[in-house]
């Protein structure tokens, strides 16, 4: 019976070396399958690491462009500020040299180019009261030419 024993332990050694093969090939397979997600996997991290860093070079440039363009506002503001500074002082000199006369009318400019001293509209208008006399006896026309062709 010898021989039965060891045909039997054959067979099922054959079985257990068979089913062995078998479990080694479905791992296999499955070690295949992993091998191939992870090097999807892989690749997807490549292309997600390569996008990272052109964003982050993408908000390098923009923080750079609104540094440039802060100092510049800044650089404008302070040169406006020393631009209206110089128009409010040159506007106070101004004021200050105008002459205290009051403005000379159409009529004392027409009088005075037809007389032979200009000095006259001066003392004419500094002379209320012969002003307003000969104002009184004298009417005067504004023709308006601004329509005319030239």
């Amino acid at each position: 019976m010898r021989n039965g024993n060891s045909s039997d332990s054959t067979d099922e050694g054959g079985a257990t070396l068979q089913s062995a093969l078998e479990l080694l090939g479905q791992y296999r397979a499955e070690f295949q399958g992993m091998k191939e997600a992870i090097k999807e996997q892989s690749e997807t991290i490549r292309n997600q690491q390569e996008t990272i860093r052109e964003l982050r070079e993408a908000v390098e440039g923009q923080l750079n462009c609104i540094r440039d363009l802060s100092q510049r506002f800044e650089d404008t503001k302070q040169q406006m500020g020393h631009d209206l500074k110089r128009a409010h002082e040159l506007l106070e000199a101004v004021a200050a040299r105008a002459p205290a006369t009051p403005p000379v009318s159409f009529a004392d400019v027409t009088r005075s180019s037809s007389s032979s001293e200009p000095s006259k509209v001066r003392t004419n208008v500094s002379n209320n009261n012969t002003l307003a006399s000969s104002l009184a006896n004298e009417l005067y026309c504004t023709i308006d030419t601004s329509r005319v062709e030239e």
